[in-house]
């Protein structure tokens, strides 16, 4: 259950931008470092930072959404 949901607005440079976030699961530690062993982590976190690559890729090609299905799949989704 959430409890505390904070949103803040910011004015920068004539540009609004707003943000909602939940401070309860801020600080939890993330489950990818409860992993049996720092292997299992490293390979979820070199997981992560390939996704995120991958979606910042400018160019959307067939190959692309295939190693970004890999990935997906290979995590469970998450």
């Amino acid at each position: 259950m959430i409890k505390h949901i904070y949103t803040i607005l910011i004015l920068t440079d004539g540009y609004m931008r707003l943000a909602s976030f939940n401070v309860e699961t801020m600080f939890e530690r993330p489950s990818v470092m409860n992993l049996p062993s720092w292997d299992d982590g490293k390979k979820v976190l070199k997981d992560f930072d390939d996704l995120i690559n991958l979606i910042q890729n400018k160019i959307d090609s067939e190959q692309i959404k295939k190693e970004i299905l890999q990935i997906m799949k290979r995590n469970n989704g998450y």
